[in-house]
């Protein structure tokens, strides 16, 4: 990569010497003409033979003498690279030494200099994200199997108590019926929403979706005794299922908060997505942990109704808050939705 100015030839080779990930430029032949620090220092590190700047050798060459599968991918994209019949590549790769595992993330782009044609290839170190993704991942298969083991464990013994609670209508007070029988659908709505919580969210399809006629359908599910609602004439990009299933913990946290009579809107914005009340509203002290799970100002509610609908929209790309008010109530505000 020649420069008829040496200083701007020195300030591009101290630009791509600061960066923290391998990069190397190729001419149109797919030899390399230049290597950056973390390049050489990478080379050296893992004991690559020869020169550790690799300037001179030839990357479509060594790419076609490799029998690991993803060299005839970045042979077939480095080449289109240069030819000028594509303007990227990128692909994700594991290089993996004896004392740790990596994973890379490969870009390729091109460059003109004097009338040639060049390609800027980056090795991107990207082990950290895949470690976090690989803890997660299991962190998440571990809840979701201690959450699915007590569901199963937990629902014989409810089904049991709720048929000993029909022989017990027979000669026990009402009182006492009628608060067994909460009791219980309290536990069931618990291992119902442990559930939800453990599970991630899973994207099926994203349509245009008739939010009025999702909503209305959430509605149906809810026991919303003398509540009102309202909703649009709207559509927005969603999965229809899981859009209901955020609108009806919201219904229900509306519901149980705003008293039996609540009045609920829900609104699209070319910003948002609204699911407001006028109810109470949220003590500000509360309203940064109301996404927690387990949080509840209602001391009978496992409050985990919240945390649902935040993973929800996390799982379309959503970002999710609160603005509420004693004076005006409450509104779930969904932002990044495309309507």
């Amino acid at each position: 990569m020649t420069q008829t100015e040496p200083a701007l030839d020195r300030l591009v080779r101290a630009s791509l010497d600061s960066l923290p990930y391998e990069v190397a430029v190729v001419d149109s032949t797919g030899t390399i003409r230049y290597t950056n620090t973390a390049w050489r220092a990478f080379a050296e590190t893992n004991d690559i033979a020869g020169d550790p700047t690799c300037v001179g050798v030839n990357y479509l060459e060594v790419c076609a003498a490799t029998s690991v599968p993803t060299a005839a991918v970045v042979h077939a994209g480095l080449r289109a690279v240069l030819a000028g019949d594509s303007d990227e590549l990128e692909l994700e790769y594991p290089c993996h030494s004896p004392t740790q595992r990596r994973w890379f993330r490969m870009r390729v782009l091109p460059l003109e200099s004097g009338g040639e044609r060049f390609a800027l290839v980056l090795h991107i170190d990207i082990s950290a994200q895949k470690e976090l993704g690989r803890d997660a991942r299991a962190h998440s298969e571990a809840l979701e199997t201690v959450a699915a083991a007590v569901s199963y464990e937990i629902r014989d013994p409810i089904a049991t108590a709720l048929s000993h609670l029909a022989l017990l209508r027979e000669t026990a007070p009402e009182e006492h019926v009628v608060a067994i029988e909460a009791a219980l659908a309290r536990v069931q709505t618990i291992v119902t929403d442990t559930l939800r919580l453990a599970r991630p969210p899973q994207i099926e399809r994203l349509v245009a979706t008739d939010v009025g006629a999702v909503a209305r359908a959430a509605w149906a599910n809810v026991e919303t005794e003398g509540a009102r609602l309202r909703t649009p004439e709207a559509t927005v990009y969603a999965d229809p299922g899981l859009l209901q299933r955020m609108l009806e913990t919201l219904f229900e946290n509306s519901v149980v908060h705003g008293g039996p009579e609540v009045a609920i809107t829900v609104a699209v914005t070319p910003e948002s997505l609204r699911v407001c009340d006028d109810g109470p509203g949220i003590p500000e002290v509360d309203r940064d942990r109301v996404f927690e799970p387990g949080f509840s100002t209602v001391g009978e509610r496992a409050g985990f109704g919240l945390a649902i609908a935040k993973r929800i929209a996390a799982a379309h790309g959503w970002e999710i808050g609160i603005d509420s008010s004693e004076t005006t109530g409450t509104c779930v505000v969904v932002t990044g939705v495309v309507s």
